[in-house]
């Protein structure tokens, strides 16, 4: 992406001379740096340039760095996020945008989807309004965009657990710790897990809107993997009711174990945080799972 031959084309724009044959820029009026720096300015919050900082040799500023080619024109100098993908571990874009999910997490669980604000949620973030609107579109596809990331890192963990060729068992059990993984550890930042908590109550609570999209986008198919899975250890003489059954008992379990904490605390303090036992948890629920499912099977009975 670049601006080329501004020189020529907006003459106007120019308040001195150009001089080429002894490599002399040209003196740029007040005028078009305000525009080409706003612009630049712009363009840098929202992600899209990395800008090169220099000092301008008039009036030490730090601008943009311009450089002139042999046509006697001049071009904008900076590179795509793409270019400095091999030199930086994320873009100013991506951590914009990574800062404004952040912020966004916090903000909606601390005062929920209809009272939090996107002016609050961008001081927080140390972003301008606008990158809101540029990264995300609105309020709304913000706060699914929450979702969306716990969803995807949810199905990246399934897959990378075990290739679905494996048999329905382990398929199963890899499902079951991938919940359990996420919903109790979330790559052990504990304040994340709590305010994802306190947004997922807050939602069962007070649906919103974004709940539709966030079911159609993401749940559906994450059920549909789980039936699929039940399906395939009940056997197909099984019907769909049955099989949504089988599998809503097994995400109860787990189920019980998130909104429960707190009681399950006190009632025995003497044993550790859920936390802390995530893998005797996952084997037990996997086992009982298997064992309810295989009694189901050999004593089936109809709807």
């Amino acid at each position: 992406m670049q601006l080329k031959r501004l020189g020529t084309a907006c003459p106007s724009l120019l308040t001195g001379p150009w001089e080429p044959s002894d490599g002399a820029r040209p003196t740029l009026g007040v005028g078009f740096y305000t525009i080409l720096l706003t612009g630049i300015r712009i363009l840098g919050e929202l992600g899209q340039i990395r800008i090169f900082r220099i000092q301008h040799p008039q009036t030490r500023r730090s601008h943009a760095r311009l450089a002139t080619d042999s046509t006697c024109c001049f071009k904008l100098a900076f590179r795509t996020k793409n270019d400095l993908s091999t030199v930086l571990n994320s873009t100013r874009a991506t951590d914009t945008r990574e800062r404004l999910l952040a912020a966004a997490t916090e903000v909606f669980a601390q005062y929920g989807f209809e009272k939090a604000t996107i002016r609050e949620i961008c001081r927080r973030a140390d972003a301008n309004v606008a990158a809101v609107h540029y990264h995300f579109g609105d309020k709304k596809r913000l706060y699914a965009a929450i979702f969306e990331g716990v969803f995807d890192l949810l199905r990246e963990r399934r897959t990378s657990f075990l290739p679905w060729d494996a048999p329905p068992q382990e398929r199963l059990r890899n499902y079951i710790r991938a919940l359990f993984e996420e919903i109790f550890s979330c790559d052990g930042d504990s304040v994340r897990c709590t305010q994802l908590s306190a947004i997922y109550l807050m939602e069962m609570a007070r649906p919103t809107e974004v709940l539709d999209k966030v079911v159609a986008d993401h749940m559906k198919r994450d059920a549909e993997e789980l039936y699929n899975i039940v399906g395939a250890l009940l056997g197909e003489s099984f019907s769909k009711d049955q099989v949504v059954d089988c599998s809503a008992s097994v995400v109860g379990q787990i189920l019980y174990y998130y909104h429960a904490e707190p009681i399950i605390s006190r009632l025995h303090p003497d044993r550790p945080p859920v936390r802390e036992r995530l893998a005797n948890l996952i084997e037990h629920v996997w086992q009982f799972s298997l064992g309810g499912i295989d009694y189901h099977r050999n004593t089936r009975q109809d709807p």
